[in-house]
């Protein structure tokens, strides 16, 4: 039995007028924010950049805070879970997929971002699409990085 704090951080990652979604290679289907987990002994910052990074090819800059959900597994109640989720836009890179975590990748303009069905959706990101296309932004200072 896993037990602990598990960490996970995606970004919603606009290129001009588009924000890029993934498909993952396993799990469930849909498309989803690009992101992933926060290694031991990583700032949640350096994370989503590096996930980035890893998944997609790109470098990011990073906007605003979108959204924090804080909850325990249903499956495994001993697993607390956090997720956070970031805005950001394509500062450079060279696009590439990583072809053993992401099945595709497709930029969607704010018009397609709203008729996607809840379906097409990974589950756990559909919450933060819907307060996207709210406008919903909170400062980056939200999550401020501290050196205690």
């Amino acid at each position: 039995m896993k037990e602990g704090v598990f960490i996970k951080i995606y970004c919603v990652l606009k290129d001009g007028d588009t924000v890029i979604l993934t498909q993952d290679q396993e799990g469930r289907p849909g498309w989803k924010f690009p992101g992933g987990h926060v290694e031991l002994g990583e700032l949640l910052f350096t994370a989503v950049t590096r996930e980035i990074k890893e998944e997609i090819g790109l470098d990011i800059h990073l906007e605003n805070v979108l959204l924090i959900e804080d909850f325990f597994n249903r499956k495994r109640p001993d697993e607390h879970n956090m997720r956070f989720f970031v805005i950001a836009t394509v500062a450079g890179g060279t696009e590439r997929t990583k072809p053993d975590e992401v099945k595709a990748l497709k930029r969607f303009t704010r018009s397609e971002l709203r008729t996607l069905k809840q379906e097409e959706v990974y589950p756990q990101h559909w919450d933060a699409l819907q307060a996207y296309l709210k406008g919903q932004a909170y400062p980056l200072s939200l999550l401020k990085e501290v050196d205690a």
